[in-house]
């Protein structure tokens, strides 16, 4: 007698491993397009005041940034005060161009704070208000030199970032604001549109 083999056992693994394989494909894929929107989100801290503006006015700025990043001058982006902030302005404030710069000088309150993220005092930190063209063009003519002929890249700010941003200001944290990337440096550029002109209201350095 022929005995008859039965398929079904071999056909039920078959379609199992094959499910199997499809669910793992489909959850590696999820985690891919979680990990990237995170990647993407904006997270904001508690207590910050953030206001969005479009994705039109967003690019325009960069693109002006850029242009003006490679000029020696800058001028287009001066609106009569510029913020230069504390980790910055210690960085640059021993450039002989910059020790010719005379009044602006500014004192930032930093907040300290323990473990558990509770402010236990502040730290006075030095940095500089630019109030005149000619300030503002040594100053540029410094930034310029450093960056002149290495590759930029733009982001949006981390919470980190934001967090310190907002200890260091007065006022609310308005876009069109990036993080620029250049020599292993992170510089912060917060700029303002008011009638269709970009201006640049505040630089500095961050961690």
């Amino acid at each position: 007698m022929n005995s008859k083999v039965n398929s079904w056992p071999l056909l039920c693994i078959f379609v199992l491993k094959f499910v199997m394989k499809i669910k793992f494909r489909f959850l590696l894929a999820l985690l891919f397009i979680s990990c990237f929107v995170s990647a993407q989100t904006l997270v904001i801290p508690a207590g910050v005041t953030y206001s969005y503006t479009s994705e039109e006015n967003n690019t325009g700025a960069k693109t002006v940034l850029s242009e003006e990043l490679d000029k020696t001058s800058g001028l287009k982006l001066f609106s009569g005060t510029l913020f230069i902030g504390p980790k910055l302005w210690k960085e640059i404030k021993a450039d002989p161009v910059i020790k010719t710069i005379e009044g602006g000088n500014t004192t930032f309150r930093l907040p300290v704070r323990n473990a558990r993220g509770k402010v236990v005092d502040y730290e006075n930190l030095k940095g500089k208000l630019i109030q005149n063209e000619e300030d503002y063009k040594k100053f540029w003519s410094v930034l310029n030199t450093s960056l002149t002929g290495a590759e930029r890249s733009f982001r949006k700010l981390s919470t980190k970032e934001l967090e310190y941003y907002w200890s260091v200001i007065s006022w609310d944290i308005v876009e069109p604001i990036y993080i620029m990337t250049c020599n292993s440096k992170n510089y912060l550029f917060d700029l303002d549109l008011k009638d269709g002109k970009y201006t640049l209201q505040w630089v500095d350095e961050v961690d």
